[in-house]
């Protein structure tokens, strides 16, 4: 009975929330606690209770995006875009669609509407990302740059512009943004794992492991921290430990690294002999 009075009373108080006050549930579910599902309700609930809530609908669409529903976010960022033309968040979640979607031109156009509504950091690092890709780096270089100067303590600006250095083989400079990014926000896993790939394309294999195992430490389930331990342990003569990497790389890789997984078991059975 008890817990029944609990449960009514739990209820009884979601129906009292504001539509801002399921917006902030949303976030919290989406970005803090990874409950993707319950982020999708919550947004939906501020959108029942305010239909005209552009960033909700913003929102809900960047989680449909993240569990790769992109038909469901694109409708919702289309809507946020229809309620509010002058929304630059809906535009930029409208050009990382597309970038995801590796139609960098049409990333671009969205990204250049944000920046005319709202030229903030945010806007320029993301269209850097798309020339980067699209191998125009020298705007890149220029909207990373723009990025920073506007937001000093960017560090995802430090490290896109660090993946570009990488991507272009210029590792020293890449290691120095990425050092920074992590000196900014030191416990984003993937931070280290690029480091880690920098390290080890100079050759600087134990400095690469050290990295890669700080990621490992931050995400256990980082399947690329494992694999990229791997290869670094076999440069060094581990192979012990370049084993058990592979075997936890193979525990949490996903159907999008198949070739790697492929080598991966391959590197297992010649390890073995």
């Amino acid at each position: 009975a008890e817990r029944q009075t609990v449960q009514l009373a739990v209820v009884k108080n979601e129906e009292t929330l504001t539509a801002a006050q399921w917006f902030k549930r949303g976030i919290d579910f989406a970005y803090e606690r990874k409950d993707y599902e319950s982020a999708v309700v919550a947004f939906t609930k501020a959108i029942s209770l305010n239909p005209n809530y552009s960033n909700a609908y913003i929102m809900r669409g960047a989680v449909f995006d993240e569990v790769g529903k992109y038909d469901r976010a694109i409708i919702d960022i289309e809507q946020a875009i229809a309620i509010d033309p002058n929304n630059s968040f809906a535009y930029i979640c409208r050009g990382l669609g597309y970038y995801n979607d590796g139609d960098y031109d049409k990333a671009i156009g969205y990204f250049n509407k944000a920046i005319e509504l709202n030229p903030d950091a945010l806007a320029y690092c993301d269209r850097g990302m798309a020339y980067s890709q699209s191998g125009r780096m020298n705007l890149a270089i220029q909207d990373f740059n723009r990025a920073i100067s506007l937001d000093p303590k960017y560090n995802d600006a430090y490290y896109e512009r660090g993946r570009m250095y990488s991507n272009n083989a210029m590792y020293d400079l890449a290691i120095a943004d990425y050092s920074y990014a992590i000196e900014l926000y030191p416990k984003n896993a993937d931070y280290y794992v690029n480091r880690g790939i920098a390290y080890y394309n100079k050759g600087h294999y134990y400095q690469a492991i050290t990295d890669y195992g700080q990621a490992i430490d931050l995400d256990k389930k980082c399947a690329l921290a494992y694999y990229n331990k791997a290869l670094a342990c076999e440069n060094v003569n581990h192979n012990e430990e370049a084993t058990q990497a592979y075997r936890s790389f193979l525990i949490y890789a996903g159907h999008e690294h198949e070739k790697l997984i492929q080598y991966a078991r391959q590197r297992i059975a010649a390890l073995s002999i």
